[in-house]
């Protein structure tokens, strides 16, 4: 398997490195660009980093702002914006819980 460790994008941003750094000021959010699957592209990505409790691991969330802009235009495309950024916040919910089994949080 690969590691993206040291990943820098187009830019020269170590990205990893960027969004380890901001977890460890217990969370925080990181810009940056990255490759948009299926295309060569590197675009804007804001992603958002936290500890998980009582462990060293870490959760993150990401978007594409392209995908924003474009929903933004739609009807509806606010609520739209708001369902990725909330069903992020739901991966990151079921990510805890399935490495706690139920809040044992590794104690």
């Amino acid at each position: 398997m690969k590691s993206y460790l040291n990943y820098k994008n187009d830019r020269g941003k170590p990205v990893i490195q960027a969004l380890f750094e901001a977890a460890k000021k217990s969370s925080g959010f990181v810009d940056f660009c990255g490759v948009k699957p299926g295309t060569k592209e590197q675009v804007p990505k804001p992603g958002y980093v936290g500890p998980i409790p009582g462990t060293d691991y870490y959760t993150g969330t990401g978007v594409y702002l392209q995908h924003i802009r474009r929903a933004r235009q739609r009807p509806g495309g606010w609520e739209h914006c708001f369902l990725l950024v909330y069903l992020g916040h739901v991966a990151k919910i079921t990510i805890e819980r399935k490495l706690f089994k139920g809040g044992d949080h590794g104690q």
